[in-house]
C-alpha cells in the first residue's frame, strides 16, 4: 500500500472520530491536495461546509480558493471552530501549530490529523473468524438471528458492540470489548460479530483483527435501503433536525421523503456500496470478502445460508439447514405527526441521557417508549415519487455498475 493511500485512510478515520465527538466548525490548512480531500470529505460525507481554507505557503497551483494566513483576521473565528492540520509532513504541521499559537489560537482547537494517537491505537486482543461490516437496512438483523440458531457459531447477545465508536474513550476498551466474547462460550465455535456500522472502518478492522478474518457485506437495492433508513429516522426522531420536516409537512409522505432526499445526500451515501467495499479490498483479499444480496437471502435462504456458513469456516456437517429467514425486521412504522415526533424525540433523548446510569433504568425507559409507540407511531407504506426514484437512481448508478462488475451479475435495481 502506498504512502498516499495510507494518508487518505488516516484522514478518513480521524475525521470520522472528530465528527462523532460533536465538532462541526473547521478551518482547513494547508490547502494542498490533502486539504482539498478533507474539504470534499467534510462536504460529501458529513454535509459540513468548512469555515475557511488557509494557504500557509502564500500561493501555488494547488491553493486557489484559499486565503493567505498573512491576510486573515483571526478574531473572526469562534471558540468552537477547530483548525485541521492536514499536511503529511510533520515539519510543516509543527510550523503551522507554532503560527496558530502565535495568533492566540488555543492548543485545544488545533487538530493534527496525522498525530500518532489518531492511528496507532492499542486494539483488543479478541480473535474473530468473521465480521459482517455492512450495510444497515440490508438484512443484518435477520442474519444475526439466523447465525444465532446454529450452536456451532457464536455472536454476542447484543447485535452490535459499536466498538469503533467508543474504543478511544477508555484505556481498557479492548478488555471491555472482550467481555462480549467470553472464552467459555466461544470455545470450539466459529466466532464473529454483526457490526454494520463498521462499513467505513476498513483500516481499523484490518489493524484490529488482521487480514485473515472473513468479511461479510449485506447489500440491497439502495433506493429501498434509503427509503427504509428514512422511515427509521422518522420513527425514532433522534436528531432534532428531523422535526423540521414534521413542522413543514405534518405527516410522513412521498413529498416529505423527496424533500429529505434533496437535503440529506450525506446521510444515505453509505448505500453507494462499492465505495466502501473497494476500501476493504485495499486491506483484504477478494476471496476473504463475501457480498450477500438481500433479495437472494429472502428468496433462496437455504442456499445463501449454506454459502455463508461454509464461507465463515464451518465444516459441512456442522452447517444448519435454513428453510426461511428466521426474523424479518420490516420497520414500516413512523411517527404519526409533529406532536408524536416530539414525544419520540424526547424519549430517545432521555435514553441517551441515562445510558451510563445502569441497565435497569434504561430498560424501564425503553419499556415506556415501547408502550408509547402504540399511540405515537403508525405504518407507512406509500410508494416514492417518480422524480425521487430518478434522482436516487442517478445518484447510485455508478456504484451499482461497479458492484455488478465485481459480482459479475446484473442487479436490475434501476427498474422502478
Amino acid at each position: 500500500m502506498g504512502d498516499k493511500m495510507t494518508d487518505i485512510n488516516i484522514i478518513k478515520e480521524t475525521l470520522k472520530s472528530i465528527i462523532e465527538s460533536g465538532k462541526k466548525k473547521f478551518v482547513i490548512l494547508p490547502y494542498g491536495k490533502l486539504g482539498k480531500f478533507v474539504q470534499r470529505e467534510l462536504r460529501e460525507q458529513y454535509g459540513i461546509q468548512e469555515k475557511m481554507c488557509l494557504d500557509s505557503a502564500g500561493g501555488g497551483k494547488n491553493t486557489e480558493g484559499a486565503i493567505k494566513m498573512s491576510e486573515v483576521t483571526w478574531s473572526v473565528f469562534e471558540d468552537d471552530c477547530y483548525f485541521l492540520l492536514v499536511s503529511a509532513r510533520e515539519q510543516i504541521r509543527q510550523e503551522l501549530t507554532k503560527s496558530l499559537l502565535d495568533h492566540q489560537i488555543g492548543k485545544n482547537r488545533i487538530i493534527d490529523i496525522f498525530a500518532e494517537e489518531n492511528f496507532n491505537v492499542k486494539f483488543t486482543d479478541v480473535k474473530l473468524d468473521f465480521l459482517c461490516v455492512g450495510f444497515q437496512k440490508c438484512g443484518t438483523t435477520s442474519l444475526d438471528f439466523a447465525l444465532k440458531e446454529n450452536r456451532y457459531i457464536y455472536t454476542p447477545p447484543e447485535k452490535e458492540t459499536l466498538y469503533f465508536k467508543w474504543y478511544k474513550n477508555f484505556s481498557n476498551s479492548g478488555e471491555m470489548f472482550a467481555k462480549s466474547f467470553p472464552e467459555e462460550k466461544c470455545r470450539g465455535k466459529v466466532v464473529g460479530g454483526i457490526e454494520p456500522s463498521f462499513y467505513n472502518n476498513a483500516q481499523q478492522v484490518y489493524q484490529c483483527f488482521g487480514d485473515k478474518i472473513k468479511i461479510l457485506f449485506m447489500v440491497r437495492n439502495p433506493i429501498e435501503s434509503t427509503d427504509s433508513f428514512f422511515r427509521m429516522i422518522m420513527r425514532e426522531v433522534v436528531d432534532e433536525s428531523n422535526l423540521t420536516y414534521y413542522k413543514l409537512y405534518e405527516k410522513v409522505s412521498p413529498i416529505m421523503f423527496d424533500a429529505w432526499v434533496k437535503d440529506n445526500e450525506h446521510l444515505y451515501s453509505e448505500f453507494r456500496y462499492m465505495n466502501y467495499i473497494e476500501e476493504y479490498l485495499r486491506y483484504f483479499k477478494a476471496e476473504n470478502i463475501k457480498v450477500i444480496i438481500f433479495e437472494d437471502f429472502l428468496h433462496d435462504t437455504r442456499k445463501v445460508m449454506d454459502e455463508i456458513q461454509q464461507f465463515i469456516g464451518l465444516n459441512n456437517n456442522l452447517c444448519k439447514t435454513y428453510a426461511s429467514v428466521p426474523h424479518e425486521n420490516i420497520g414500516t412504522l413512523v411517527s404519526k405527526n409533529y406532536a408524536c415526533a416530539m414525544v419520540n424525540h424526547a424519549l430517545n433523548n432521555k435514553i441517551n441521557e441515562i445510558r451510563s446510569e445502569g441497565s435497569q433504568l434504561m430498560e424501564e425507559v425503553k419499556e415506556i417508549k415501547s408502550q408509547m409507540g402504540i399511540f405515537t407511531r403508525e405504518p407507512y407504506q406509500e410508494s416514492i415519487l417518480r422524480e425521487t426514484f430518478e434522482r436516487l437512481n442517478a445518484y447510485f448508478e455508478n456504484s451499482n455498475l461497479r458492484l455488478e462488475k465485481f459480482l459479475n451479475r446484473k442487479m436490475n435495481w434501476s427498474q422502478e
